[in-house]
């Protein structure tokens, strides 16, 4: 089937060619073509199988195709059109599939209807309640170790990028505690209240705001989060530069830097893994010079 459709596909290059050469002479042209065309023929060889050659189609077919030539009619055309666009749509096109539908789930109980759905009257903050229980935050167990999984945010203005911050966090008593993976040396503490997540404390201007209008990450868009969960620090002097998120069940440290005249600002984001834990009634952290615990 191949070689025959090459073949046709050979000969109608040839009679298409003759045809736009023909249509506009008199019959005293196309006899001459015609000599033309026996003057110019090459010998058939079994060995090539439909050669793009001159003379590649019979002589003969081609001199009697230009002899006996007349424009097609109108209706001929319309009619060619047509189907040619019928055949195009039908092997260009697939035919729909039938997709399985889910059904809907088995009613439920009026015990259940009422755990478990929400109604148009309930408030955002009920919806946004029950999400939040629905979803997995982290636990902070004491003695757990978070390494950086990956970087969300690096303020432009550093000249330093790396998914890996270089620093582990381990939660110790009321505190997360930020040290150097080189030296274990205490980098600051963080001190978080009671491990209990509240509400995200910025709105889309204000977050917007602290990362200095630098929102084109996707990954910063407030919108892509339908739990955002922030835990409080202790108020006071003990208050640090660092924000603790829950953004969908993932754990974040945001860092902070600030500036007279340019105010508080988002100095990098992090998303944290457990990578272990450590018995820290056993270890005494390594303070820097003027830290206290």
């Amino acid at each position: 089937m191949i070689w025959l459709a090459y073949y046709l596909f050979c000969r109608d290059i040839e009679l298409a060619c003759d045809e736009r050469v023909i249509r506009d002479m008199s019959n005293e042209d196309k006899i001459a073509y015609s000599d033309a065309l026996l003057a110019n023929s090459v010998s058939r060889r079994s060995i090539i199988a439909c050669p793009l050659a001159f003379g590649a189609v019979s002589v003969k077919e081609r001199v009697r195709s230009i002899l006996d030539y007349k424009k097609p009619a109108f209706w001929v055309i319309v009619v060619a059109v047509i189907a040619s666009s019928a055949l195009a749509v039908f092997f260009l096109t697939d035919p729909k599939s039938e997709q399985e539908t889910t059904p809907l789930a088995p009613s439920l109980t009026d015990t259940g209807n009422t755990e478990t759905t929400l109604t148009t009257e309930q408030s955002g903050a009920d919806k946004e309640s029950l999400a939040t229980t629905e979803r997995e935050v982290p636990e902070l167990k004491e003695g757990a170790i978070y390494h950086a999984a990956r970087n969300i945010y690096q303020n432009p203005l550093s000249s330093f990028y790396g998914e890996d911050s270089g620093y582990e966090y381990v939660v110790i008593k009321d505190h997360i505690m930020v040290r150097r993976k080189d030296s274990d040396l205490v980098e600051k503490m963080i001190p978080i209240r009671d491990r209990d997540w509240q509400k995200f404390p910025y709105s889309e201007a204000e977050w917007e705001q602290l990362l200095m209008g630098f929102e084109f990450n996707q990954q910063l868009n407030l919108d892509s989060y339908q739990s955002k969960l922030y835990l409080p620090q202790k108020s006071g002097q003990d208050q640090t530069m660092s924000d603790v998120l829950c953004m969908d069940g993932e754990l974040w440290i945001a860092s902070f830097s600030e500036e007279s005249w340019r105010g508080r600002f988002i100095w990098d984001i992090y998303a944290l893994k457990q990578v272990g834990t450590e018995d820290m009634s056993k270890s005494t952290p390594k303070l820097e010079p003027g830290q206290r615990f």
